[in-house]
């Protein structure tokens, strides 16, 4: 009876699925254009990786209950997608090797590093005690 959405069934691991919902989740919250907007720069080069892929990697960790530690959402981005859900995101590449693997965890840290600069976290009220 509850307007929510419906998780998709755990298998162990992050499938298609998972990412499509992951993906739509982040799309319906609105958020991922706003930060990209926030982030963007007139002069330049392309930023490396969507901010939407990122914030999708994460609810994906977070619905495969792991830790939603950047070197993870990397691994998960770069190492265990599927090649349609990498497209799905805007994520290019592979990282084959140890030393595209660090190149990745860079483009995820750097995508997170921009995002977390620009945030400013809401003020807190204190309340008489």
């Amino acid at each position: 009876m509850s307007s929510g959405l419906d998780l998709p069934a755990g298998a162990g691991g992050v499938s298609d699925e998972t990412v499509s919902f992951a993906a739509g989740l982040v799309d319906r919250s609105g958020k991922a254009p706003v930060i990209e907007a926030a982030l963007a720069h007139r002069t330049g080069r392309r930023r490396p990786l969507p901010v939407r892929a990122v914030l999708a990697a994460l609810v994906c960790l977070a619905l495969d209950d792991r830790p939603l530690f950047l070197t993870e959402a990397t691994r998960l981005l770069f190492c265990r997608l599927s090649p349609a859900s990498r497209r799905l995101l805007g994520v290019t590449g592979t990282a084959a090797t140890q030393q595209a693997f660090l190149a990745a965890c860079r483009r995820v840290r750097y995508c997170f590093h921009a995002i977390a600069k620009r945030w400013t976290p809401p003020r807190c009220r204190r309340t008489a005690a």
